[in-house]
């Protein structure tokens, strides 16, 4: 029966390719999105388990790069209980690099500007990725104008080295040191000085972006982000490590519904393909069922053979999904410079995925099949 069953979906090989389609598309757009949301959730992850300490930033800005705090803020945030030190940031988007549109080929991670107090960084208990995830060159000194660090994506991308000159914004700054790859998310980050930052992009003297809090004691963060708030929370918010967390997790969320969005359109499009596919060869093959309900089989049987094949398609299609899928993301991968994360657990549930669509959507014709009458089907009458 199962080999009569496999041997049914070839004599219309168009119609049965095009159910293969259906359900590959829908099994590829699963497995593309899916590892990509994956690869970005671990980069992610990994660096906000770097974050130990507590950011401040402007009350409901949204975003460090629209935040704007008075420096004044520094020494009222480093007289809170537990904080050793209060770090000034500025975070700036720029307009162009090298004469070019500051943009990234990956697009989760765009060209982003980080200008630090030296001085109060390195004072800190961990001196954290400016110093310790340099791959080529060396750190910025404080005081030091002038010179930049660059992420390992950008210096590849505009093809820079130790001692390469790169234009930000119209003025000139020399590489000093490259940024290890391993961290996505400083793929095309610039580290400069504050004083660079604000002659680049003409933020005010007196303004920062944010406070970066080095903590005494790092296990104590959330109870040093109330205080801030307790203090200061008509005018600033603290964000921990956690926090930030919560917020990424947010945003994959909406990426996941997406996919699951895709995923059901592409369920619903598969499965009314694998239905007019069955049922058509139903259809067609009236004399043959009926011949064979006539030499004994039963209506269990009938149900069973258009089962097998409404299956079949599920499974061929779940395997070339899968191919397809994983090809696509790997080649994003290389194109576009995302992270993508292809799991185990993921093929194996995009599998299972083809599988259901291909038994949900045989289940109408396999039940038409064997409702029919022996003598009708035998004349060829539905």
């Amino acid at each position: 029966m199962i080999k009569l069953s496999f041997s049914n979906l070839f004599r219309r090989k168009s119609r049965t390719i095009l159910s293969l389609l259906g359900i590959m598309v829908g099994v590829g757009a699963i497995i593309v999105l899916i590892s990509i949301v994956d690869g970005l959730f671990s980069g992610l992850e990994e660096f906000v388990s770097e974050i130990q300490g507590v950011s401040v930033r402007e009350k409901d800005s949204g975003d460090e790069a629209f935040s704007k705090i008075d420096v004044s803020f520094g020494s009222k945030l480093e007289s809170i209980q537990g904080v050793r030190v209060a770090v000034p940031e500025i975070y700036y988007v720029p307009k162009k690099v090298d004469g070019g549109p500051a943009i990234s080929t990956n697009i989760l991670s765009p060209i982003m500007i980080y200008a630090v107090d030296a001085q109060k960084y390195y004072s800190m208990k961990s001196t954290g990725w400016i110093s310790g995830d340099i791959e080529l060159g060396s750190r910025l000194e404080p005081g030091e104008k002038g010179k930049v660090l660059i992420g390992h994506g950008l210096a590849e991308d505009k093809k820079k080295f130790i001692g390469s000159s790169i234009k930000i914004d119209g003025k000139s700054f020399r590489v000093k040191g490259i940024l290890k790859e391993e961290i996505e998310m400083l793929d095309n980050m610039i580290v400069m000085s504050l004083d660079d930052a604000r002659e680049v992009s003409a933020f005010p003297k007196e303004k920062v972006s944010t406070f970066y809090l080095d903590l005494i004691d790092p296990s104590q963060d959330k109870r040093v982000a109330e205080l801030v708030e307790f203090k200061f929370g008509n005018e600033l918010e603290a964000l921990t490590s956690s926090d930030y967390s919560e917020q990424f997790s947010s945003i994959l969320g909406n990426f996941s519904l997406a996919a699951f969005l895709i995923a059901l359109v592409s369920a619903i499009v598969a499965g009314i393909g694998i239905i007019n596919t069955i049922l058509m060869s139903v259809l067609e093959r009236f004399r043959e069922i009926g011949a064979l309900k006539a030499v004994g089989w039963t209506n269990y049987d009938v149900m069973k053979m258009v089962m097998y094949e409404s299956i079949f398609i599920g499974i061929l299609g779940g395997i070339v999904g899968i191919v397809f899928g994983s090809f696509v993301a790997l080649l994003l991968q290389e194109l576009l410079g995302l992270t993508v994360l292809i799991s185990v657990p993921l093929l194996v549930e995009s599998f299972a995925f083809a599988v259901l669509i291909g038994l949900l959507a045989g289940i109408y014709p396999a039940y038409y099949a064997s409702k029919l009458s022996p003598v009708q089907a035998l004349r060829g009458m539905r």
